[in-house]
């Protein structure tokens, strides 16, 4: 049995989804970027009532689907070799993936969660308060793996998904511009070469805005 392609359902913006999106460019195998439509009809049919969903089909008729964002991006990268060639290496790899995913959802609840319920200003002081309690010593954990590893990647000396969502997730976090190759020069050093090249750099042209 032979996957043969994808079909990758989500919304028409980058949400939840970038990561999957690079992770299925990685494949080499063709896909299509499915778009919800007619998302209150569709939603009965999805695994757990959301997106995204990856469906995946073979060479002998049969199909396998699953949701959730992270279990998705963890099975693509296992299939095709950028979750490490060891159990402690796929460990380890996680462990950075989760990091990052962890960082981000506090973010996004701050910026745009909270901004519906409090004033403005109350928003900023949480996002200073999220930066220098939460970004800035966790990313600073990030910089001695990196710094120790010493190949330009966290694990091993080739590209992972850990590195995949340190280029995805560091332009989004850094804002406000606080992280910087004086401060963290191997952050961002792996997110300027993964970033300067396909398939990152055609992933961020596509809706700009979300």
């Amino acid at each position: 049995m032979a996957i043969t392609s994808y079909d990758f359902l989500y919304f028409e913006l980058h949400g939840l989804s970038r990561v999957c999106r690079i992770m299925l460019d990685l494949s080499g195998v063709e896909w299509t970027d499915t778009y919800a439509k007619n998302w209150d009809e569709q939603r009965d049919s999805t695994p757990f009532l959301r997106l995204p969903v990856l469906k995946e089909f073979h060479d002998d008729g049969t199909t396998f689907s699953m949701a959730e964002s992270h279990a998705i991006c963890r099975y693509l990268a296992k299939q095709y070799g950028y979750l490490g060639n060891h159990p402690h290496e796929s460990a380890l790899i996680d462990m950075y993936y989760e990091s990052w995913n962890e960082v981000s959802l506090k973010y996004h609840y701050v910026k745009y969660r909270l901004m519906k319920l409090v004033p403005t200003e109350l928003v900023d002081k949480d996002k200073e308060y999220w930066r220098d309690n939460f970004l800035l010593p966790i990313l600073s954990k990030h910089e001695e793996a990196l710094a120790k590893n010493g190949t330009g990647f966290y694990v091993g000396d080739k590209m992972t998904l850990a590195d995949i969502a340190a280029a995805v997730h560091l332009p989004v976090l850094n804002y406000q511009g606080v992280i910087t190759k004086e401060t963290h020069p191997n952050l961002v050093a792996l997110s300027e070469k993964l970033n300067s090249a396909d398939p990152f750099l055609s992933r961020k042209n596509n809706f700009m805005k979300n």
